[in-house]
């Protein structure tokens, strides 16, 4: 679970919530629930649900705000599902759905997936912020059993945003380079830092 942001632009910040086993209409397809923030805090009912509609998915294994990637004035949210598949078998995928004063965009969402078998794109989701400081949001996305030069050494690509929402393709990205490594498989958010012990 995470902090949405504020994804109606009411000055409240909301919530992002993934239950990646759900099963609704399939087994372990996973759901993610978004709550709103107000004067009373958190409401107790969901303004927006999603499934993923595929069986093993476990859509919702990462959840998190994506910043304000197209700039409205709306917060976004990115979604992680690291077993789906859209032509290459647990390849992963992340979904970006944009905010608006209703709440969430319940339609289409920006897709990324990484298109190579077993690499489970999507374990890890996280705002990067502004990278390059264009007024738009970015964000970061891993796959920890991504290989190209090793086997299992792990990717991590960071998306641009724009007033569309997102990039096409990844502006960045870097890998482990070494067998095994699982590079990209977690990022901390600083709400994360004092439950982990970290220190920086």
């Amino acid at each position: 679970m995470s902090t949405a942001g504020d994804v109606n632009g009411d000055g409240y910040s909301d919530v992002i919530v993934g239950a990646p086993l759900y099963d609704g209409g399939e087994t372990d397809e996973g759901k993610c629930y978004a709550y709103l923030g107000s004067i009373f805090g958190i409401s107790s009912t969901p303004v927006w649900t999603k499934e993923s509609n595929h069986t093993g998915g476990w859509f919702g294994i990462s959840v998190s705000t994506a910043g304000d990637m197209n700039a409205d004035g709306f917060a976004d949210v990115i979604l992680g599902g690291n077993y789906l598949d859209n032509g290459q078998t647990d390849e992963g995928r992340a979904f970006v759905y944009l905010g608006y004063s209703g709440g969430l965009n319940n339609g289409s969402a920006i897709i990324y997936e990484s298109n190579q078998s077993t690499s489970e794109f999507g374990f890890s989701v996280a705002t990067a912020g502004d990278i390059n400081g264009d007024g738009f949001s970015d964000v970061i996305i891993g796959a920890h059993e991504y290989d190209n030069a090793k086997t299992g050494e792990g990717a991590a690509f960071v998306y641009l945003g724009s007033a569309t929402g997102m990039g096409s393709a990844a502006g960045w990205s870097a890998e482990g380079n070494q067998d095994n490594a699982k590079f990209g498989i977690l990022f901390l958010q600083p709400g994360m830092l004092m439950e982990t012990g970290i220190q920086m």
